[in-house]
């Protein structure tokens, strides 16, 4: 049974002249609901609607307070952000703040924390701690953005009304904001957004309403949404779909259907054989899709198919047969961490997750890893508070300590040199960081600029055995820079662009022998230089067969010399060998088993154990191949 938080009754607005919304006889349920549609379809009209800031023109609204009567009843997120000019962030926070504090308790450890520490740690959360005493004309959109949402959320208000919240954000803060938000309001508070980010309504909507022209579409379960929408424009809602008809299943699946419905691309499995049902025609890559157009074999009808992964192998005239990754064969994808990525022809290996664990907590705050490098003793990790942690390979925490700077930005990467000293790429201070083993500081190496010997924005780093340190940088730079063990520049490899030798994002590099080489994000590929800095390849570029990579952010080396990348598009762990070879392949996008959200980095120890940062699920997940 729905348990209301709003009911509208014969709801109609009308301005100028325009009908803008209704008739609507609407419940909204308390709990999490995201209001969905294109633009003009009447979502901002709605939540003006369920504010009481636009009264309809006919109908009744009302609203079912039921919580303690002293709690603030509603707040306002609106478009604008709705600022106070004359308030510093700090002040956003006071001005709403409950006396008595908040209760935190979905956070870390129950209870109301006090006043102050609440709005220390919510402001800490959202990146404003250093903004603290700044104005709102002095932030940036994003920065704006971010306090609109804080300020609500630090309301307690019972219900909660966003228009399009956390906009101008970059996507992985995007998303580790937006849980916290829900982590905040769970329980009895009632949360109401609008959004045209299905990544936002899947992470933790329960419920749904879909408009268009004013009219409600669809209202009911995210579920329900995403598995069975009621036609193809309310499938496209929460992300693409295959609209397949009773005809097209039997055609094209060999299914039996009792009615059209969607068919999510992550659904559809994709084999070469030579008595396919589908001629290729094109293959075109859509991001962690690809878009198959293919000739049937018997009734000649063209069709244009979205499947999950990147089918560059497959070349016009080849046969393909499509099938469900649903019941035995779908559940054994998830079992076995493979996602539903095929190689022609063949049966990838797959690795198996032997083991998980989380960072230890940082006050109230369950930080996320960002990069991990096994040493011969242990497990180096950086996460994204600006903390060098230290375990064993079993997941015993050593010992911690902290980035000299990090209220700017977080560390990304690290590695150990022959010497035992620490390198950290200080990304966003423009700068690489040497500790000692024990964590104290020895020295700092670069400064802003684009001179030999200086950074934008380091992002990695490596060494080769004669204790030669490697930097990659991006953010205009786009290159790799080569010290000796004293600190002195010897070479830059590489500039920014698309074609052979150059880069858009060098955001992992490891060395084999007297090759280097570097994971080249936004060109999503493996770039390979000597170690004299001379480029040789595009890992791969001459096989049949070249690696397809979605966004891949880290490479390791392991014991039998073979490569393992972690591509944050895909949420998965591909592994090479050094021609480029796929050899195997785990995860998919997601939370869960077998699942991995937003990987940042990963490493190998000697075992050949993998260790992967999956930073989106805030923890470290063991994999053997």
């Amino acid at each position: 049974m729905i348990d209301p938080a709003w009911r509208l009754e014969s709801v109609t607005v009308t301005g100028s002249g325009r009908h803008l919304l209704g008739p609507l006889n609407l419940v909204v349920p308390r709990g999490v609901t995201a209001i969905l549609g294109p633009s003009g379809a009447g979502k901002t009209t709605l939540l003006n609607v369920l504010t009481g800031f636009l009264r309809p023109t006919s109908g009744l609204v009302r609203r079912e307070k039921r919580i303690d009567p002293s709690r603030l009843e509603m707040f306002w997120c609106p478009p604008d952000f709705g600022l106070w000019s004359e308030c510093t962030v700090r002040n956003h926070l006071e001005r709403v703040m409950p006396t008595g504090g908040i209760l935190l308790s979905s956070l870390e450890g129950p209870g109301v924390i006090g006043r102050e520490a609440a709005i220390d740690e919510l402001l800490g959360r959202f990146g404003l701690l250093d903004k603290s005493d700044s104005y709102p004309d002095l932030l940036s959109r994003g920065e704006q953005s971010r306090l609109a949402v804080c300020r609500a959320v630090a309301s307690d208000a019972e219900f909660l009304v966003l228009d399009e919240p956390l906009v101008h954000l970059e996507p992985l803060l995007l998303r580790e904001l937006w849980r916290t938000v829900l982590r905040i309001r769970r329980g009895t508070l009632t949360t109401v957004f609008s959004t045209h980010e299905p990544d936002l309504v899947l992470a933790g909507a329960q419920h749904a309403i879909c408009l268009a022209g004013g009219r409600v579409e669809f209202s009911g379960l995210v579920q329900d949404l995403y598995h069975s929408p009621p036609s193809e424009a309310l499938a496209w809602y929460l992300g693409p779909a295959n609209w397949v008809t009773v005809d097209d299943a039997r055609q094209w699946l060999g299914e039996s259907f009792f009615q059209d419905r969607a068919v999510r691309p992550q659904e559809v499995r994709v084999t070469t054989e030579e008595d396919g049902t589908g001629l290729v025609k094109t293959v075109e890559t859509l991001g962690g899709l690809s878009a198959l157009e293919l000739v049937n074999r018997v009734s000649g009808q063209t069709r244009r198919w979205l499947v999950s992964g990147g089918f560059n192998w497959l070349q016009s005239g080849a046969w393909v047969n499509l099938r469900l990754c649903g019941h035995a064969f779908f559940l054994a994808c998830l079992l076995c961490l493979s996602g539903c990525v095929p190689t022609p022809g063949t049966t990838t290996p797959v690795g198996s997750e032997i083991g998980e664990w989380v960072l230890p907590a940082e006050g109230i705050r369950v930080p996320g890893p960002r990069a991990l490098h096994a040493t011969r003793d242990r497990l180096l990790v950086l996460d994204n508070v600006g903390r060098v942690l230290a375990f064993g390979f079993d997941g015993t925490f050593q010992n911690q300590w902290w980035m000299p700077e990090y209220s700017v930005g977080r560390p990304e990467k690290i590695c150990e040199l022959p010497d035992g000293r620490l390198a950290v790429a200080d990304t966003h201070y423009h700068r690489v960081v040497l500790f000692r083993g024990d964590g104290s500081l020895d020295r700092m190496l670069g400064g802003y600029g684009q001179e030999p010997g200086q950074f934008i924005f380091p992002v990695a780093t490596a060494c080769d055995a004669e204790g030669n340190l490697y930097v990659c940088e991006y953010g205009g730079n786009d290159r790799i820079q080569k010290f000796s063990p004293e600190g002195r520049f010897l070479v830059s490899m590489g500039g920014a662009g698309t074609g052979p030798g150059q880069f858009q994002r060098p955001s992992g590099i490891v060395i084999s022998g007297d090759r280097v080489y570097v994971v080249d994000a936004f060109n999503n590929r493996i770039q390979v230089f000597s170690c004299a800095g001379e480029f040789l390849e595009v890992l791969g570029e001459r096989l049949s067969n070249p690696p397809d990579l979605v966004y891949p952010y880290d490479v390791a080396l392991g014991p039998q010399s073979d490569l393992f990348v972690v591509e944050y598009g895909a949420g998965r762990v591909t592994r090479l060998d050094l021609a480029g070879n796929l050899l195997g392949q785990s995860g998919s996008d997601g939370g869960g088993v077998g699942r991995f959200k937003t990987p940042w980095g990963l490493t190998v120890d000697q075992r050949g154990v993998v260790y992967v940062a999956d930073t989106g699920n805030r923890r470290i997940v063991q994999l053997k191949f």
